[in-house]
């Protein structure tokens, strides 16, 4: 595990678990660590363990959410370095063919510190933000092609559009 403190879990369709840890002075790096237990939760013996980190393509140690697209693609929220995307080709433990990308303020996020990442049936991205100058929430519509920018749609509401507060740290669709 990339650091004691976990922010946040998702799994994927083969089971896999995604943690999204952050980090404080003096402890280890935190990122991303993925856990495939062999679907043996009980032994460890068969456990496969992989930690991402801004090395090979996070956009920040500290991963406050995790998001799994109906692609397969990872998405992390990051504080302070926007959402990082992640195509891992389905080898999670072969990074060889990984396809990273990063979305920040530049692009039309709200906010680079991403509280939380959630993804809609119609397959939009919603990013709680809440730290620095950019607060509120943002969704982005890739049109499915996260890694082509070109054709990106940005929306975002803040306190001037009726939010309460500008501190998003939880989103849920009904």
């Amino acid at each position: 595990l990339a650091s004691n403190s976990v922010r946040a879990i998702a799994i994927d369709s083969a089971r896999r678990k995604w943690f999204g840890t952050e980090t404080f002075t003096g402890a280890p790096p935190g990122g991303v660590s993925v856990l495939d237990d062999n679907s043996t939760p009980f032994t460890k013996t068969d456990d496969m363990w992989m930690t991402y980190t801004i090395t090979d393509g996070l956009a920040s140690k500290n991963v406050w959410g995790v998001a799994i697209d109906s692609a397969g693609r990872k998405w992390f929220a990051t504080l302070g370095g926007g959402v990082s995307v992640l195509d891992d080709g389905g080898t999670p433990f072969d990074k060889a063919n990984d396809q990273w990308m990063t979305f920040t303020i530049t692009d039309g996020l709200t906010g680079n510190g991403v509280n939380v990442v959630k993804i809609d049936s119609a397959g939009r991205k919603w990013f709680g933000t809440g730290l620095g100058s950019g607060r509120g929430v943002s969704v982005l519509n890739d049109n499915g092609t996260p890694f082509n920018k070109g054709d990106d749609q940005w929306q975002t509401f803040t306190t001037a559009d009726g939010l309460p507060d500008g501190d998003v740290a939880g989103l849920a669709f009904d």
